[in-house]
C-alpha cells in the first residue's frame, strides 16, 4: 500500500484571525510568497495532488474554501466534527497535517531535527498571543520581510516533518493515511492480517455500538486543600496489550439462551439489567444521559461488554437479568503483537533522544482503539454544487423497511434518500451511514472497557480519598500505592497538588507543589477549562459566580461558519458561561466537600 503523497505545502499569517496578510507555498520545485490572497488560491489549485496545511481543517483550508464560495468554484469536502479532513478541488486536494501529526507544530518539528521560529513581534493585546496581534496588513516592509522568514520556516518545517513520518513510516512497512487513526489501522490490519469489517445487517453493527462507550471523567470532591496526582502510562496501549477482543461472525442470541451464554462465559456484548448498591461510593458501569456518561447506583438497564459485567459482578453488583446479546465465536489478543511493535518503536526513539517522534509513535498506539470503533455517520459537504437535490421537507416513517438502511436522509423525508441540504449561500451538506472497513466496533467497546476497568479498580484503591478521576488519571487526597511504576499501564506519581478547585469535570485548576511563584502570570497555577483558549486561574472564579468568560478563538467551524450565511472564514470569540445548579457536579451530587453518585431513576435526561 503506497502512501499518500506530499506534494506541497501552504500557510498563511492573518490580522485579526481572518484578514490575509501574507500566505507562503512550498512545493518540490521551490517556495513562493504571496502578498495577494488570490493569486495564492490560483497557484495552490494549479498542484494536481495532496497539499498540506498544518492545522488547516480548522483554519487555512477555511480561507481557501471562502474564496472558491466567493467565485463559485465546486468543492467537495469531507467533515469529521468541525474540523475539515479532506477539500478536492478537481484534481487538488488539500489535507490537514495535524490530523496526522497532532502535535503543535513546535513540538513536531524536532522529529525532523528542525526548529520552528517565533514571528519575533512584541504582544500588545494582553493575551499572551506570543506577538500574532501585531501582524497587520499595514505593516513596515522590514516587519513583512520578518514576517515572509516566520511564514516561510513554517512551511519548510511542516514538509520536513511529513516527509520524515512517512519515512518512519516506510521504514516499519506500512502507509500513511490522512489522519493518525487511519494510518494506525493500515499498520495492525497488515501486521495482524484483520480483515475489513463485514456485518449482516446495520441493525446488528447498531446493536454492537450501543456496547461502547468512552472514557470517565468525574468530580468527586470539588475542593481539596491537598492531594497527589497520578497517571496511567498510555491506557489505551495497555488495554490493547492485555485485552483479549471477539472477532469474526456475532450470533444474536435472546431470552434463556442469551442468559445461558452470559452464564456459561461467553465473549460478547449484552443489554442486561443491573443492581448497582445505593450504597456504593464508584459505582462500575456507564449509561448514557444528558451529552454525557453517568455512573448511577440502583437498578440500571444497558448494554455493556461481558467484560465490563463481569467486573461489576467482582465488585458487588447484581446481574438481574440478560435480555438478548451478540456472542462472538473467539476472542483473542489479536491487536497486542501490533501494538508491542509500536511500543518497541517508541523505546527505540526514546533511546536515540528523539522524544519528538516517540511521541508521535504514541499517537499511532493511542488512536488505534478510537479507530476500530470510529462513527458510522460521514459528514459531507460541498460548495457550489451542479445539481443540488434539497430535502424537500414531506416527512414521512422511514425505519429501514421502506428504504434500506444508511440510505435515508437524515430528515427521513419521502424523495432521493441521502439528498444535499442548504446551510449557506452555496454551500450543501449531508450526512450519511457507513460502517466503516475498520468498524470492528466490538474491539473498541473491549478495549476502553478494559481501561474503564483498570480506572475503576484505582479508583477503588483510593476509596473515599478520590478528589477527580480522567480517562487516564487518578488524583486523590492520600497516597497510592496499587500499581505504582513506570511500565506500560502502571500508574505513574505525577507530583502533590495544593488548592484543588473544580467546577465540573474539564474545569478545574490546583498548585503544583514547588512551582515558582509568579503572581503576574499565576506561573505555579495549572488551568484546565475545555472550551476556553489558553484558560486562566480567574475564569473559575468568574464561571463560579456566574459571569461569562470571553475570549479571542480563532475562526468559526466550517459548519456554524455556513449557517450564519456569512462568510467561511470568520473570527469569533469564544463566550463560556456556567449552568452549575449548585447541587450537581458531573454526574454526582454535592453534599459539602464530599459528592455522592445519583440514583439510577433520578439521572437527568
Amino acid at each position: 500500500m503506497r502512501s499518500l503523497t506530499i506534494d506541497a505545502v501552504f500557510d498563511i499569517e492573518t490580522e485579526a484571525w481572518d484578514k490575509f496578510v501574507l500566505g507562503g507555498l512550498l512545493t518540490r520545485e521551490g517556495y513562493r510568497e504571496y502578498r495577494d490572497p488570490l493569486a495564492l488560491a490560483d497557484a495552490i489549485l494549479e498542484i494536481r495532488g495532496n497539499v498540506w496545511a498544518h492545522n488547516g481543517g480548522r483554519y487555512d483550508a477555511l480561507w481557501l474554501a471562502e474564496i472558491l464560495r466567493r467565485r463559485g468554484v465546486r468543492v467537495q469536502i469531507s467533515l469529521a466534527g468541525s474540523r475539515v479532513t479532506r477539500m478536492q478541488i478537481g484534481g487538488t486536494v488539500v489535507r490537514d497535517s495535524f490530523a496526522l501529526v497532532p502535535m503543535s507544530l513546535a513540538k513536531a518539528a524536532p522529529i525532523a531535527g528542525a526548529r520552528k521560529t517565533s514571528p519575533g513581534f512584541p504582544c500588545r493585546c494582553g493575551e499572551d498571543c506570543g506577538g500574532y496581534c501585531s501582524i497587520r496588513r499595514d505593516m513596515s516592509a522590514a516587519d513583512f520581510a520578518k514576517l515572509g522568514e516566520y511564514l516561510e520556516n513554517d512551511c519548510r518545517v511542516t514538509l520536513a516533518v511529513l516527509d520524515a513520518v512517512a519515512a518512519f513510516a516506510e521504514r516499519r512497512g506500512f502507509a500513511l493515511c490522512g489522519t493518525v487513526g487511519g494510518t494506525a489501522w493500515n499498520g495492525v490490519r497488515l501486521s495482524a492480517g484483520i480483515p475489513n469489517a463485514e456485518w449482516s445487517d446495520a441493525g446488528t453493527y447498531k446493536l454492537a455500538r450501543r456496547g461502547y462507550y468512552g472514557g470517565r471523567v468525574t468530580v468527586f470532591r470539588p475542593r481539596s486543600d491537598c492531594g497527589y496526582r497520578y497517571d496511567i502510562h498510555s491506557s489505551y496501549p495497555a488495554a490493547l496489550v492485555r485485552t483479549p477482543v471477539p472477532f469474526g461472525t456475532p450470533e444474536l442470541v435472546t431470552g434463556p439462551r442469551a442468559s445461558g451464554a452470559y452464564a456459561a462465559g461467553a465473549e460478547g456484548i449484552f443489554a442486561a439489567k443491573v443492581a448497582v448498591h445505593r450504597d456504593t461510593w464508584i459505582p462500575p458501569l456507564p449509561v448514557r444521559g444528558a451529552g454525557r456518561l453517568w455512573f448511577p447506583v440502583g437498578e440500571v438497564s444497558g448494554v455493556w461488554t461481558a467484560l465490563e459485567l463481569r467486573h461489576a459482578e467482582s465488585v458487588g453488583a447484581c446481574v438481574l437479568s440478560v435480555d438478548y446479546g451478540l456472542v462472538w465465536p473467539e476472542s483473542s489478543r489479536i491487536l497486542a503483537g501490533w501494538c508491542e511493535s509500536v511500543w518497541s518503536w517508541r523505546a527505540e526513539a526514546e533511546a536515540e533522544g528523539d522524544g519528538a517522534l516517540a511521541r508521535w509513535i504514541k499517537w499511532i498506539a493511542n488512536s488505534l482503539t478510537g479507530k476500530v470503533a470510529m462513527r458510522p455517520s460521514l459528514r459531507l459537504a460541498m460548495i457550489s454544487p451542479d445539481s443540488p437535490k434539497a430535502c424537500n421537507g414531506i416527512y414521512t416513517p422511514c425505519d429501514g423497511r421502506n428504504h434500506p438502511i444508511g440510505r435515508c436522509c437524515p430528515h427521513r423525508c419521502i424523495g432521493k434518500c441521502g439528498s444535499w441540504e442548504p446551510i449557506g449561500p452555496r454551500v450543501w451538506s449531508r450526512e450519511i451511514f457507513k460502517i466503516p472497513s475498520c468498524g470492528h466496533v466490538q474491539a473498541g467497546a473491549y478495549l476502553t472497557a478494559s481501561a474503564r476497568v483498570e480506572l475503576h479498580l484505582q479508583l477503588l484503591h483510593a476509596g473515599e480519598a478520590a478528589i477527580y478521576c480522567d480517562t487516564d488519571s487518578v488524583y486523590s487526597t492520600r497516597e497510592l500505592t496499587r500499581r505504582i511504576g513506570a511500565d506500560l499501564g502502571e500508574w505513574g506519581a505525577e507530583g502533590e497538588m495544593r488548592d484543588w478547585f473544580a467546577l465540573a469535570p474539564k474545569l478545574y485548576r490546583y498548585r503544583a507543589v514547588g512551582a515558582e511563584r509568579s503572581p503576574a502570570a499565576g506561573a505555579e497555577w495549572q488551568v484546565k477549562a475545555k472550551g476556553i483558549p489558553k484558560a486562566r486561574v480567574g475564569d473559575l472564579d468568574i464561571l463560579a459566580s456566574g459571569g461569562v468568560v470571553s475570549r479571542p478563538g480563532g475562526v468559526h467551524g466550517f459548519r456554524s461558519a455556513a449557517r450564519s450565511g456569512g462568510d467561511l472564514f470568520a473570527a469569533r470569540v469564544v463566550k463560556r458561561g456556567s449552568r452549575l445548579d449548585g447541587v450537581h457536579v458531573g454526574d454526582r451530587v454535592i453534599r459539602g466537600d464530599i459528592t455522592f453518585p445519583l440514583d439510577a431513576v433520578n439521572i437527568p435526561g
